[in-house]
């Protein structure tokens, strides 16, 4: 049982450090402009409330043995919110995850779906103005949201999304600003060369091309901090 007792303690070992690293991420990137940032709550205790009810949901939950022992990660999220509910699904999961402290979501980037021939905006812009509200009814302002690449789609086959996937209380108005949203790359560059090195971990739930156009761009910085 010797073995078992020097493992653990090596893993917690581990765990400290890694912690320690991530939680300097946090002050690291806490320090970035809230600029343009939209703010559709403006309720203080709302957040503390949100995370009440989580941690309370979490206990009750048979998923909570799932999370116990998650490390601590520093998390870069590529997604597509929308007409993929399970894109929104896993927002408010790493989301959850980030005001429990389990992670520091240090970035959210939306793509795909093409550009709306109709209106010349690529669908992107729209994913990202509900990935941003989504935050904000957490209050989690400090995560910042870029518009990544529309993907190419022809127009023949872009698909209009329908008015329900993008039905949420102050979607409109933070869509109305869309023009504040960061560039997808720009965000990336950003975030990468704040955080320590070998610290980051990228969650993609859609398209690789903006990871791909990242590590074309900038391989020794994808390199050194993930």
């Amino acid at each position: 049982r010797r073995p078992d007792a020097r493992l653990r303690a090596l893993h917690g070992a581990l765990d400290e450090e890694q912690g320690g690293v991530h939680a300097r991420n946090a002050e690291a990137l806490a320090q970035r402009s809230s600029e343009g940032t939209t703010r559709t709550c403006l309720n203080h205790m709302h957040r503390e409330l949100i995370l009440s009810m989580t941690r309370q949901a979490m206990r009750l939950s048979d998923a909570s043995d799932v999370f116990r022992h998650l490390r601590a990660r520093t998390l870069v999220l590529v997604t597509d919110p929308g007409p993929d509910v399970y894109d929104v699904i896993a927002l408010l999961m790493a989301a959850s995850l980030h005001l429990q402290g389990r992670v520091v979501l240090a970035a959210v980037i939306c793509n795909g779906g093409g550009v709306d021939p109709k209106t010349g905006t690529p669908l992107a812009v729209r994913r990202a103005a509900l990935a941003r509200v989504l935050l904000d009814y957490f209050n989690l302002y400090d995560v910042p949201v870029g518009v990544g690449s529309p993907t190419m789609v022809e127009a023949r086959d872009f698909v209009s999304p329908l008015a329900y996937q993008f039905d949420f209380p102050g979607f409109d108005s933070v869509a109305a600003e869309a023009h504040l949203f960061a560039d997808g790359q720009t965000l990336l560059v950003d975030t990468l060369r704040r955080v320590e090195g070998r610290s980051v971990t990228f969650v993609i739930a859609s398209a690789l091309s903006d990871l791909a156009l990242l590590v074309r761009s900038y391989p020794d910085l994808v390199r050194d901090k993930t």
